[in-house]
């Protein structure tokens, strides 16, 4: 829904964060992610046919590639439980070649933590003070291991 959503939705005292979120996202794509993506004559996107195919404004020199993608209209979605984003991404980089590295980047991160959390909790039980001193190669393969094992991919072998 890009930058309309937020306008849209964000009401009251979360709209003052909308210009604040906005700055944040064209700074963290500036210096991380447009640097990474070729320039348009490398691309072969010369003619504006590539963008009118894929439904998006003309090539316009005075916007870049975070403007185009923000202040486009949003994309149609038929039936949001079977709208993929990581697909629709993978579709448009030709179009927004470093914002679909920043968008993969995002999509990444996952939503919940408490896979982490108790991975954390674990290993606070795998390190006490009689094991401080072990590498961190030995912790990592063990928490492998149990969690193999909670997950039922290695059993106990029998002495049969």
């Amino acid at each position: 829904m890009r930058m309309r959503h937020f306008y849209n939705n964000w009401t009251g005292e979360a709209a003052n964060w909308i210009p604040k979120m906005e700055i944040h996202c064209r700074e963290t794509w500036t210096t991380e992610f447009k640097p990474l993506a070729p320039p348009l004559q490398q691309r072969g996107l010369d003619d504006t046919f590539l963008y009118q195919l894929l439904g998006l404004p003309d090539i316009d020199t005075k916007r870049d590639e975070f403007d185009r993608y923000a202040r486009h209209e949003p994309t149609s979605i038929d039936n949001p439980k079977t709208f993929n984003p990581i697909t629709w991404w993978n579709d448009s980089k030709v179009a927004f070649p470093s914002l679909h590295l920043f968008a993969w980047d995002t999509l990444s991160i996952p939503a919940m933590s408490a896979e982490c959390e108790r991975v954390f909790s674990s290993c606070k039980k795998l390190i006490t003070p009689e094991r401080n001193r072990l590498a961190e190669d030995i912790i990592e393969a063990s928490e492998c291991l149990k969690n193999w094992w909670d997950i039922g991919l290695i059993h106990q072998l029998d002495d049969d």
